[in-house]
Order: structure tokens, then C-alpha cells, then sequence
């Protein structure tokens, strides 16, 4: 394979499947200027070189149309729109796939790409984050009294009240009157 005088390698990753061959013993380059494919046969050897020029993946809404994809359920695709259509590259970490999705947008866009590197599961809490407090506002609107349990200091002498969030409780010790917080 060889590089234009005015072409880098920017990133470069190996174990890349390609179309619809369980193989995944290509390579793919990324350039400043093309994705390059590196075909190789069972062997390992070189079988043909693939480029598609950076300059005919489209870009819509400021975002190159560089993503990340699924084979199947568990298979993880870097799909690049082309002008041409669709390619698909095959890897085997969802991570890299989303990196390259980045590193791409950022040399075509100047912005980094939308996509986060991290596991479903951070996705699932970060959503789970989002409702946090929710059923408590809720609570809030319709008067309905919270059933969270809380505790405190008595102001008047120091002894644990415990209760529920916003309820008025007597102290054991002192026997004075207090509103546990709601906060």
C-alpha cells in the first residue's frame, strides 16, 4: 500500500471483518485523506487494497455520517455513509468502533463526534440519573407524603428522631415537637 506524498496515518487498527465473511483478519487505515482496507486471505497475506476517500462520506447536521452499528446483537460495525452508500467494518470492541466514529467526525466536522466511549451499563445509569428525584416532585405536586425514612439530631438535646421525610415527630428524651427534614 502506498501513501500520497501529502498523506498521514492517523489511526490504524487490525482484526477488522469486512461484507459478509466471518474473517477478521483485515486491517483498516485511516488517513487524512482515505479509509484504506487492507484485504488479507486465510493466510494472512494481502489479497487486495480497498480505499474510500474521507471526502465522500456525507456530512449532515454539522455530523459525518460515520457510526456506530450492529452485525448482530453482539457484533460491533463502524457503518460509514458514503455518497455511494453504506460500508461496513466489523471489529470487535464497541469502544474502538466509537473512537474511530469520533476520530472521524472530528477531522472532517472540526467537532468531536456524539458518541460516548463506555458500556451500556453507564448508559442505563446515566438515564436511571435523569429520573432521580422524580417520584419525590411528584409526591410533592399531589400532596402525597413521602415514605422515605430519615434521621437527625434533636435540636433541643441531641437524641436520634427518626421518622419519615417531612414528618412532625416528638422527641423520647426531651419531649419536645420537630419536623424531620425533607431535604
Amino acid at each position: 500500500m502506498q501513501l500520497n506524498p501529502d498523506e498521514s496515518v492517523v489511526k490504524k487498527t487490525g482484526e477488522i471483518g469486512y461484507g459478509t465473511g466471518l474473517s477478521k483478519k483485515n486491517e483498516l487505515i485511516l488517513t487524512n485523506q482515505r479509509i484504506i482496507l487492507i484485504r488479507k486471505n486465510v493466510f494472512g497475506k494481502t489479497k487486495d487494497v480497498v480505499s474510500f476517500p474521507l471526502s465522500e462520506i456525507v456530512i449532515s447536521n454539522q455530523q459525518a455520517q460515520v457510526m456506530p452499528g450492529k452485525k448482530d446483537i453482539v457484533t460491533p460495525t463502524l457503518d460509514v455513509y458514503f455518497r455511494s452508500g453504506m460500508e461496513s467494518f466489523i471489529f470487535t470492541w464497541e469502544d474502538e468502533v466509537k473512537e474511530w466514529a469520533d476520530c472521524i467526525n472530528t477531522m472532517l466536522t472540526g467537532q468531536p463526534g456524539r458518541f460516548k466511549t463506555g458500556d451500556w451499563m453507564e448508559e442505563i445509569e446515566e438515564f436511571a440519573e435523569s429520573f432521580a428525584g422524580a417520584a419525590e416532585k411528584v409526591r410533592k405536586a399531589f400532596g402525597i407524603r413521602s415514605t422515605e425514612q430519615v434521621s437527625c439530631s434533636c435540636p433541643s438535646c441531641g437524641a436520634s428522631l427518626t421518622g419519615t421525610k417531612g414528618e412532625t415527630v416528638r422527641c423520647g428524651y426531651c419531649g419536645s415537637y420537630h419536623t424531620l427534614p425533607s431535604a
